[in-house]
């Protein structure tokens, strides 16, 4: 595999306030997506109506290159 075809990627995750994963999704945005992440989330809460107490977090993980132990 070329070194061009390792993107690091970015997990979005979002729970309700039980601890169940609500949403989740893999992007390669950095913290920039997972800002829209937040915004697309709390959007669709608020047009249905739904319990706004959520947890949302960002994973980030490197390249493969850059994340092995030295």
């Amino acid at each position: 595999m070329k070194q061009t075809d390792i993107m690091p990627r970015d997990v979005y995750m979002t729970y309700d306030n039980a601890g169940r994963l609500v949403h989740a999704s893999i992007r390669e945005e950095g913290t920039s997506g997972f800002l829209r992440y937040i915004r697309e989330d709390m959007t669709t809460v608020q047009q249905h109506g739904l319990n706004p107490h959520l947890w949302m977090v960002h994973y980030r993980f490197p390249r493969w290159p850059d994340s092995t132990p030295r």
